[in-house]
Parts: C-alpha cells; sequence; structure tokens
C-alpha cells in the first residue's frame, strides 16, 4: 500500500462559520476598512470602484433583500451571469444570505449554449449587465426571453441588468436592488440563520463527455472549507493583492482566486476581459503581487511588446513560473513556490496539491499529496482491479469536499458503490503518496485548463452537414497544454475548408472550445475498426504527422 497521508494543513477551527454568509460576517468583522475587491470599471467608462470588506458586506445584503422581495425562497436557483467585478461577488454572497443557491453561468456561453444553460439550471431570477467587451448580453437575453413566464424557462420570474435594464423584460439593477430596501434586517438575518453547511451553496456548469453540460453542486461547508484550505496552500495574506484573467463562474475562480483571498484579508483586483498589454499595465498600476494564471496567460503576457519594460516590481508571488520569475525587474519571493495540484470541478478545485513552501524541484515530479480527508484509488481501466503504487490506471476520488451529486441525477449516477468517484483521468501513486497525473480516457481535452467535451464539439460539427465523420482530439501544445483538433471526413460533393468550419463553429461554441486545428481525411484513410467504431490512438498519431 501507498501512504496516503495528507499534505500538512492545519486543522479548520470548528469554531468558525461553515456557510457563505456566515463567512462573509466573519471577513467584514475581521478586515472591515480593508479593500476587498476593486475595478476599474468599464461599464461605467473606466472608473475605479473599490469595495471595502464592510462594503461588500453592505452591497451583498443589499443584492440579498431584492432576491427576497423578488421571492426566492429556500434552496430557489439564481442565476449569475456576470464579469469577474464587484457585483459578482456581492450577488454570490447576497444568494446565500437569502437563502438561496447561486447557479455561475458561462459569459464566455455563445448564445446557443446561453439559451441551453437557462433551461437546464432552473433558475427563478437572473443577475446580469448590459453588455461585456463588445458583446450585448442584456439583448441576447431579451431575445431568448421574450416574455415572462413561458415553457422554455418556467421557473424564471425575473432578470436584473446592472448598467442595463431598458426593455419590458430586462430590469434595471438600481430599481431591483431598491425593490428590497422594504425587507427588515431581522428577515434577511433569520433567514441567513436557518442556512446551514449541508445545504446547497453553488452550482457550477462544466462540460461532461457529451453535448449536455453538467451542473455541479457544491454545499456551503465545502466551499468554505477550500477557502480556508486554498488560503493555506497558497499562503496568502493581508496584504496579498491578486488578479487573475480566471472567471469566477468557475471553481477555480471562486475558490482559489476570489474566497481564498478573502479569507485572510486581501484584495481582489478584478478584470473582466483578458488582454496582455492591460493585464502588464494592471499589475502596476495596483501593485499586484500575486497575478494567478494558466500557463497560456503567463506566455501571452511574455510575447506582448510591453513586456520588457513592464513594471512588475510589486510581484513576489512568482517562483517557479518561468516568464515572471525571468522578468529582469521582478522580486521574487525566496520561500514561495508556484503550486502545482490536481482536482476538477466536481471537488470544488484539489484534492491533491503542493505548499506553496515545496521546492520547485520536487512541484514538478508529482501533483502533490491529498488533502485532508480525501481517498485516492487507482484502478485497471480494462477490469476494474485495484492497483499497487506504481500501477498506472483510472484515478478515484472521495472525501469531504466532492459534489453530493449532478443537478437532475442521484449520488448513485455520479459515484460508484463505495462512494469514489470516477475522474476519467489517468495516473499513479507512488510508495510515498504522491500522485501522478498521467492522461486521460475520457473523451475530453483539457485545453488553456478548460474541460472541452469532445462529443459537444462532435455533435455541433456533424450538424453543419458539410462532415459526415468527426471526431474531436487533443493534441500537445506548450502553451495551451492539449489543443482541441477535429479531425474530419467531408460529405461527398461538400466544398468547405478549415477556415469556414471554423467559423461556422465560433457561431455556436464558445471560442476555448473551437478547434484550433481542422484536419480532413479521406473515408478510406480514417481509422475506423470493423463496428465503426475511430480507433483514437491511430487518429492522433495520422493528426500529429499530418499538423
Amino acid at each position: 500500500m501507498s501512504d496516503q497521508t495528507p499534505i500538512d494543513l492545519p486543522p479548520i477551527d470548528p469554531s468558525l462559520p461553515t456557510t457563505l454568509g456566515g463567512f462573509l460576517d466573519e471577513i467584514a468583522a475581521r478586515f472591515g476598512p480593508r479593500e476587498a475587491v476593486a475595478i476599474d470599471d468599464a461599464l461605467l467608462g473606466g472608473v475605479r470602484v473599490g469595495w471595502s470588506y464592510d462594503e461588500l458586506r453592505r452591497q451583498s445584503r443589499r443584492v440579498a433583500k431584492a432576491l427576497v422581495a423578488a421571492g426566492v425562497g429556500k434552496g430557489g436557483r439564481v442565476g449569475i451571469l456576470l464579469g469577474n467585478r464587484p457585483e459578482f461577488v456581492a450577488a454570490l454572497f447576497g444568494v446565500a444570505l437569502a437563502g438561496g443557491t447561486a447557479v455561475t453561468l458561462s459569459t464566455f456561453s455563445t448564445r446557443d449554449e446561453l439559451d441551453q444553460l437557462l433551461h437546464l439550471s432552473d433558475i427563478g431570477v437572473l443577475l446580469t449587465q448590459r453588455g461585456i467587451a463588445r458583446r450585448s448580453l442584456e439583448d441576447e437575453i431579451a431575445a431568448l426571453v421574450p416574455a415572462l413566464p413561458n415553457e422554455r424557462f418556467p421557473f424564471l420570474q425575473r432578470i436584473a441588468a446592472l448598467a442595463g435594464g431598458s426593455g419590458d423584460i430586462v430590469e434595471p439593477w438600481d430599481r431591483f436592488l431598491a425593490a428590497g430596501d422594504a425587507i427588515a434586517d431581522a428577515l434577511l438575518d433569520a433567514r441567513a440563520a436557518r442556512v446551514g453547511g449541508n445545504d446547497e451553496a453553488v452550482i457550477i456548469y462544466t462540460s461532461g463527455t457529451t453535448s449536455v453540460p453538467k451542473g455541479v453542486i457544491h454545499l456551503h461547508s465545502t466551499v468554505i472549507k477550500q477557502f480556508r484550505w486554498q488560503a493555506e496552500i497558497y499562503a496568502r495574506h493581508r496584504d496579498t493583492r491578486i488578479a487573475s484573467p480566471f472567471p469566477l463562474f468557475w471553481s477555480a475562480g471562486i475558490v482559489s482566486v476570489l474566497g481564498s483571498t478573502l479569507a485572510v484579508g486581501g484584495a481582489y483586483i478584478a478584470d473582466e476581459i483578458f488582454e496582455p498589454g492591460a493585464a502588464l499595465k494592471l499589475i502596476a498600476r495596483e501593485r499586484i503581487d500575486e497575478w494567478y494564471g494558466f500557463p497560456t496567460h503567463t506566455a501571452a503576457l511574455a510575447d506582448h511588446q510591453d513586456w520588457p519594460t513592464a513594471d512588475l516590481s510589486s510581484m513576489t508571488r512568482i517562483k517557479g513560473n518561468n516568464e515572471f520569475a525571468g522578468h529582469p525587474n521582478a522580486s521574487p519571493d525566496p520561500n514561495w513556490d508556484h503550486i502545482v495540484a490536481y482536482g476538477m470541478s466536481e471537488s470544488c478545485t484539489s484534492v491533491v496539491s503542493h505548499l506553496s513552501t515545496t521546492p520547485t524541484a520536487l512541484q514538478l515530479q508529482s501533483a502533490g499529496k491529498p488533502l485532508p480527508g480525501i481517498e485516492l484509488r487507482i484502478i485497471d481501466v480494462d477490469d476494474g482491479r485495484i492497483l499497487d503504487p506504481g500501477g498506472e490506471g483510472e484515478i478515484l476520488v472521495r472525501g469531504p469536499t466532492m459534489m453530493p451529486h449532478y443537478v437532475g441525477m442521484r449520488r448513485e449516477d455520479s459515484y460508484d458503490p463505495e462512494g469514489f468517484f470516477h475522474t476519467g483521468d489517468t495516473g499513479f501513486i507512488d510508495p510515498d503518496g504522491f500522485l501522478h497525473w498521467t492522461g486521460r480516457i475520457k473523451n475530453m481535452v483539457k485545453t488553456g485548463g478548460a474541460n472541452v467535451a469532445s462529443g459537444e464539439v462532435e455533435a455541433v460539427a456533424t450538424a453543419l452537414g458539410s462532415l459526415k465523420l468527426c471526431r474531436v482530439i487533443g493534441m500537445p501544445d506548450k502553451r495551451l497544454g492539449e489543443m482541441v483538433v477535429l479531425c474530419a471526413v467531408k460529405e461527398e460533393g461538400a466544398v468547405v475548408d478549415e477556415e469556414q468550419v471554423r467559423l461556422a463553429l465560433r457561431e455556436k461554441l464558445a471560442a476555448y472550445k473551437v478547434p484550433k486545428r481542422v484536419l480532413f481525411f479521406a473515408i478510406d484513410d480514417y481509422p475506423l475498426t470493423a463496428s465503426g467504431k475511430v480507433k483514437d490512438k491511430e487518429l492522433r498519431e495520422l493528426a500529429a504527422a499530418r499538423m
């Protein structure tokens, strides 16, 4: 047996709150006047908006009261379709205080994807904004929801838009908030007191292995536990000033960036759109000490023309990050190393990790050790046998931060009879208990940190009508980790090229799901079994040779 001693984290004080509402009260009491979240607000013409912990609590309570006035009951689902901005944070805590469940919706979604998410999520209230970048979220929602209520979205009753709300369906944010001013503080406090750690806190939609997104449910206690653990893992503190392109609608944004920073009194500097030049200026202007992104993000910064002269003198949390660590005026903290970890949306971020005090050379050897209470198991992919240390197979996980189940599914549909979650990833555990991730067995591509379901892209590509065989595979890429590649056979007589297919898919899929390459094959060259199934290993070899 391998040693599965957990990572060395201090125990969480059992007297501390285990709900999002209780956590908000705790941090406001501890860090009240300190800056909690700030943004150069494009919706307000670039004006800097900064909220203290006290102001974050006040704004969160206003959202909560408005939701109470809107009729949100215990467990009522509230959709949050907002960019990385203070109002997202207020909405997240506000839903919790009102007793509801926050459903975080991707601003990367195309209109068709957004229609599907609204249909699947059964939300009663949607909180959104006028637009983000060049996209009008309000116009898209108004087109999708011509009347309230309607059969497509039978539970949806109210929609409010920040800096918007000119139509009959979408109401202005300020008017929505004002409707809650009559709600008494005592009533809101009574609601918050009725929320427990085992109640549902948030639902995050992630790509499944099919074309239908899966809603991952997480409990209040799970989210708060990860807030506190991640703060320790990353060694965050009161003077932390963090910025990140990670969207808050994903678990990494909510937990590894936002919650873990607020837990210790640091400041989260929001940025709705990732643009390398603007990000470099933000680091200098806001005196950011930790900029948390994937390698694809940091590589984009290093490629920007302003990189050599950028003021990165405030950046200390950079050891182990090749681009930042090599910058001429950065100031690496010798006692902090960039984190290597392994996790998923279903586990509310990490299940194994290294600590920031672990030297870079050791971090690069494995994904880390389990978090407290996490159990790992490796099974043979073909026959399900439990493997000894060093044996490579599918990674199974169970423990206190795993989701209870997917939305609309039973627990037994999400876990095996012993309570283990089958990740679809492959790896092995060494004799010292460190997990080593080696690949995937599910039809999933992880590109730039985001999961892309092969089946989803294949279904959309087939629906174009010009392709009769479609297979999406992940090919190694230095920046993205994996590149989404579509391998296709054209319909007889179809005249279509790579760029035409990519443009057509861009209208139906979020940008990160659109294949970077489309490779065409003759039917005789396409590797199929006698029963018509694609031989993925051979297809990857053909694609590698072609690319």
